[in-house]
């Protein structure tokens, strides 16, 4: 917010972007509330990557000629589909079980330990599954300690933080991708795993309703972890079109984004949009 103060000092427009933790979040604290008010308020444009957070932005009186929606995008010449064989192989997965993926940040508000409490109901319908962690942070010891508790343990792989290039190779490899945060503003995650033509399991907040159609995923109530585990199971046991998913992605390309983009920053800069 100092950004926005700096530039009402020096008489010079600004936009501001929302990404989900800023609004849904940040702007619900005491302290940070009337700071993160002002700034929006004071801009030439607010940028939102999903309509709700979009509303929000609305919610908190700013103009909303001012707001745009303006989606994340994704990859598409790197978030693809590709060889499921020839990825397992490569990461060391077995070739014929079933693997879950969960990509992000181990925090416990990003639903990770809710996602290894929902496994047990996985593995009595698909004894041979495996879950597969891809990301660190403070929740990873927990996940191991809890994993053992279970008698998971042998199921699960802790795969630690990877480079963004190699995600490819991991949503490649899965049968579905999960996601059961607890708020979430719209995870690219969610858009590159559908760029791969994964399927998803994601919690029904913030965003990604919007980007999650019911042919390219499952939707459940975050916190829910045995409404989580039928979902996981219901969406392995179905026959999902890699098609219909892709097409769906296609929607979602940083090009547009780009462009779109573009127009709003130069639209913000015209001295007839000031107020």
């Amino acid at each position: 917010m100092g950004t926005a103060r700096l530039a009402r000092r020096l008489r010079l427009p600004y936009v501001v972007k929302v990404h989900g933790s800023d609004i849904n979040v940040q702007a619900n604290q005491r302290l940070h509330r009337p700071q993160i008010v002002s700034a929006l308020r004071g801009a030439r444009a607010v940028i939102a990557v999903s309509e709700a957070l979009a509303e929000k932005v609305r919610g908190l009186g700013v103009d909303p000629h001012r707001v745009h929606l303006l989606y994340n995008g994704v990859e598409s010449d790197r978030f693809r589909p590709g060889n499921r064989e020839a990825a397992r192989r490569e990461l060391g997965i077995a070739r014929d079980a079933p693997m879950l993926l969960y990509v992000g940040n181990l925090k416990q508000d990003k639903g990770c330990l809710d996602l290894l409490e929902a496994f047990p109901a996985v593995l009595a319908a698909y004894p041979g599954a495996r879950l597969v962690f891809v990301g660190e942070g403070p929740a990873a010891a927990a996940l191991s300690r809890r994993a053992k508790q279970l008698g998971v343990d042998a199921r699960l792989l802790l795969a630690g933080a990877q480079a963004h290039d190699a995600l490819p190779a991991w949503m490649q490899a899965a049968d579905l991708l999960s996601l059961p945060s607890h708020n979430e503003g719209v995870p690219n995650v969610v858009l590159e795993a559908m760029a791969c033509g994964l399927p998803v399991v994601a919690t029904r907040v913030g965003g990604i309703p919007e980007v999650l159609p019911g042919h390219a995923g499952i939707l459940v109530p975050a916190h829910d972890r045995a409404a989580l585990a039928r979902g996981l199971v219901d969406a392995l046991a179905r026959d999902w079109s890699g098609d219909g998913i892709l097409a769906h992605a296609a929607r979602f390309r940083w090009d547009d984004n780009v462009r779109r983009l573009d127009r709003i920053l130069c639209d913000a800069s015209d001295p007839a949009m000031a107020a």
